[in-house]
């Protein structure tokens, strides 16, 4: 059974990880997806996302401080939201977050605090999801509390070593605007609407072409990239970390590049193969471009 593991940002991407390599051990029918491990370098990343949405039967979003306003976390989790049942996903929340923290379109989702027994309740709605051989509940509390401490010693040391992010109200709202949209078009996508689908595909490519000052980088790291040619976030993306150190850019502003993209769902390194989704663009003309 696919389990979708939303993240956004360093730490909630470190606890997704955890949890990919941990729940299989619980639950042997359990697949999670998480989308820095499962997509391949240089596939077409929003259609394979698509892909696992229209597939999966639960969604667990890492949630942290930092990310409560992150595009990427809101986009999948209206696309979650849109495929599934709200009892089918629930946030997890970290580094001292509660409910109360949560507002928006996030608030209406269970959540679950990073403790034993609100976990181990998590982890029995996961197996309630799986349709062939669920384990009987009492044989999933005795495989849990084998392998809880694992977990609990892998999430907490990257809790205590991760401080606690300062909220702050993103100022991206065309970004933030742009991707919200694209949830959407995953539901419309599972549902065939092929043409509307095309049609948010020229946003996301929009989307990439925007300017890297979009990113709220700091002022010296924005400069060294403008000097260096790179001006739009998709040719910033495609850049690896060794083309960066190559063109002479310090660790210090390569850890914060890759923080704003990981904040969008992006990574660098990451292939758009002849233009992003042009052969698709090329054979379905959208409604409205």
């Amino acid at each position: 059974m696919k389990v979708f593991i939303s993240w956004s940002g360093e730490l909630s991407h470190k606890v997704a990880l955890a949890l990919h390599d941990w729940l299989p051990c619980v639950l042997n029918e359990a697949k999670p997806f998480v989308s820095s491990e499962d997509i391949r370098k240089g596939n077409r990343w929003l259609l394979d996302v698509s892909k696992e949405l229209a597939t999966t039967r639960f969604g667990i979003i890492c949630l942290t401080p930092d990310n409560l306003n992150a595009p990427w976390i809101l986009f999948e989790a209206g696309a979650l939201s849109k495929s599934l049942k709200d009892s089918q996903v629930c946030t997890l929340l970290l580094g001292q977050l509660k409910p109360t923290d949560v507002k928006g379109p996030l608030a209406g989702f269970q959540h679950t605090i990073f403790k034993r027994d609100d976990f181990k309740k998590l982890v029995k709605s996961v197996n309630s999801e799986i349709e062939n051989n669920p384990l009987p509940e009492a044989v999933v509390s005795k495989v849990f509390d084998k392998w809880w401490p694992d977990l609990e010693s892998n999430i907490s040391k990257n809790l205590a070593a991760d401080p606690v992010a300062e909220r702050e109200e993103r100022s991206e709202s065309d970004m933030l605007k742009e991707i919200l949209e694209l949830s959407r078009s995953i539901a419309r996508h599972t549902r065939g609407q092929d043409d509307e689908f095309v049609t948010d595909l020229y946003k996301m490519r929009q989307l990439l072409r925007m300017s890297i000052s979009e990113l709220g980088l700091s002022r010296g790291t924005l400069q060294l990239l403008l000097r260096r040619g790179i001006r739009t976030i998709g040719p910033l993306s495609e850049r690896t970390e060794i083309d960066l150190r190559k063109s002479g850019i310090s660790e210090k502003c390569i850890t914060e590049i890759r923080s704003k993209l990981e904040n969008l769902g992006l990574s660098l390194g990451m292939s758009y193969q002849n233009d992003l989704f042009e052969d698709i663009l090329h054979s379905i003309k959208p409604r409205h471009a």
